[in-house]
């Protein structure tokens, strides 16, 4: 058996950390996205970050990530069954939040030419809670072909307690996943 040194204070998620690619979503497990900055932080200074949470949420810590500029797309709340929603067309709430995200990623590439921006989406139990998992998962699909046809990074922080493990697992699938604080 060979030693390897390992230094303290580091998860065997940092010692394998997946590559940063455009249009990768990775997942943070602890809630917070604290287990993706840290490993990710050289490679994502100085991008362009949107932020996408619910409503009235003020939002996960992102020190030691200090962006310039964060642009922020709040999901709202359902105004009753997320099926009734909109005016008859059958729009979501999750429809509006999609369109102002598209819109901030275009605003994104005029602010920071030649690098894709941070997508950080958090609050995924929230919209499970308010709008059901059907159009929870099917929100955060989009989000996915999103990121992979615009080639941004993609930030999830999700609580896995909050969830259950098809669900959590569902969220996660193609997905690089980190687990921590």
């Amino acid at each position: 058996m060979e030693r390897a040194f390992v230094p303290e204070k580091v998860s065997a998620d940092e010692l394998v950390k997946a590559p940063l690619v455009p249009g990768g979503v990775y997942v943070s497990e602890g809630g917070g996205f604290q287990s993706l900055l840290k490993p990710y932080i050289d490679d994502i200074k100085g991008l362009a970050v949107i932020r996408v949470r619910p409503a009235g949420d003020p939002g996960a810590p992102i020190a030691p990530l200090k962006p310039e500029e964060v642009e922020i797309v709040e999901v709202p709340p359902p105004k009753g069954a997320p099926e009734e929603e909109g005016d008859g067309d059958g729009r979501t709430g999750l429809d509006v939040a999609l369109d102002a995200l598209k819109e901030a990623l275009s605003d994104s590439k005029v602010a920071v030419r030649g690098r894709a921006p941070l997508v950080l989406f958090e609050g995924f139990e929230f919209i499970v809670d308010r709008y059901g998992f059907v159009y929870s998962k099917k929100f955060a699909d989009q989000l996915k072909r999103l990121a992979a046809a615009e080639g941004f990074y993609l930030f999830v922080a999700v609580d896995p307690k909050a969830l259950s493990a098809q669900q959590l697992e569902g969220l996660e699938r193609g997905a690089v996943v980190l687990r921590g604080e």
